[in-house]
């Protein structure tokens, strides 16, 4: 007896089999894992992906269609083809995706464009142009990405006008330098910089934050020339033993009732604050506020050493009692060798020979802290 009806009748319940789970899937539901070698990948419109890796070899077809995926590795140069561009440069919204940033070959209506990268961010896969930051000879489409390309050291320099939409970490023990260019950085985050133990230093343009600015914790933060951060909420926290520097020519500025900048020590020592430079308390509200805020535990072990100094002072306004708060049992020494207050700082906190006199700066009453005698000044 020939077996061919009978594997012509296996064959047709296998695919009778295919059928029904095919129908019993979502519509529009495709699932995939991505090998990319070699492969031209093209998906049915909005088709839903699970992981996917994109290498040298992949080309992604996304011409008259929209997917979504889980997430994507970059691993490689992959080509991407879609008709137009997106404005905000989205191609693949994602589910879990962890950024990175690399090359990648784009074309946009039969026409390559040269310039773009491909960026991984936790909502999607983006092509962004790379004239957005430069490091070590190279540029990036993203300040995170130029950060990472740094590797703890070197300067990164911001060549024009960017929006960050996510929260940039120091690595610990790092060296690093932010150049703004002249140009304005905005951050849509909760903090902009996480500087942790690392060390950064940013000068030369305008930084606005949505909410807060920088975390400091045993790390160094410099606000260098030129440096003009704004912040709805506080500036700078630093919570350890970090130190931070306001160079004269660097501006710092808050709306909210809260400190420009709040340090409170912890247990691997003191946090560490000197300022130059001009600091704003811009709450137009009523009740105390404060520029500086130093805490420490009850039993004085922890605190903040601050000490304010230089021509250019600091400068608090809006508030009349926006000036220094300390409050009575924590850790900390305050030492004042100059500068412009709203508010007459405490007379204790005065280094030897200084005083204070009735000064108006910029249309606001205040106190200047002045040298009572001859001083030499050497360079």
């Amino acid at each position: 007896m020939s077996d061919v009806p009978h594997m012509k009748a296996m064959s047709l319940i296998a695919g009778l089999f295919a059928a029904l789970e095919l129908a019993a899937m979502p519509l529009g539901l495709r699932t995939a894992a991505w090998s990319g070698e070699d492969d031209a990948m093209a998906f049915d419109d909005g088709a839903v992906l699970d992981d996917i890796t994109l290498t040298g070899g992949t080309t992604l077809n996304l011409v008259g269609i929209g997917i979504s995926a889980r997430s994507i590795t970059l691993d490689g140069t992959p080509t991407i083809i879609i008709d137009a561009l997106p404005q905000d440069g989205l191609l693949v919204p994602l589910a879990e995706g962890a950024f990175q940033e690399g090359p990648l070959n784009l074309i946009v209506g039969g026409t390559a464009l040269a310039g773009y990268a491909a960026v991984v961010e936790p909502d999607g896969l983006y092509a962004l142009p790379t004239d957005v930051v430069a490091v070590g000879g190279r540029t990036f489409a993203t300040l995170a990405g130029a950060f990472k390309a740094a590797e703890g050291a070197g300067e990164v320099a911001l060549l024009r006008d960017y929006a960050a939409r996510f929260r940039i970490d120091i690595p610990p023990g790092a060296a690093l330098a932010l150049d703004l260019g002249g140009n304005t950085l905005s951050f849509a985050s909760r903090w902009a910089f996480n500087v942790g133990d690392g060390g950064l230093v940013v000068s030369n343009g305008a930084l606005t934050c949505s909410q807060y600015g920088f975390y400091v914790l045993d790390g160094v933060l410099v606000f260098a020339d030129g440096a003009d951060v704004r912040a709805a909420g506080r500036v700078v926290q630093v919570h350890g033993a970090g130190a931070v520097d306001i160079c004269e020519n660097a501006r710092l500025e808050t709306a909210l009732d809260d400190p420009v900048v709040f340090a409170v020590g912890g247990f691997g020592g003191r946090a560490r604050v000197s300022s130059r430079g001009t600091l704003v308390q811009n709450y137009a509200g009523s009740g105390p506020n404060t520029a500086y805020a130093i805490a420490g535990n009850p039993d004085d072990t922890y605190g903040a050493d601050f000490a304010l100094s230089g021509r250019g002072g600091v400068y608090f306004a809006r508030s009349p009692d926006a000036s220094i708060h300390h409050p009575d049992g924590q850790g900390g020494v305050v030492a004042i060798s100059g500068g412009w207050f709203s508010l007459a700082p405490a007379l204790e906190w005065l280094s030897p020979r200084l005083s204070l006199q009735s000064e108006t700066l910029d249309g606001w009453d205040g106190w200047r802290v002045v040298f009572d005698g001859f001083f030499l000044f050497v360079r």
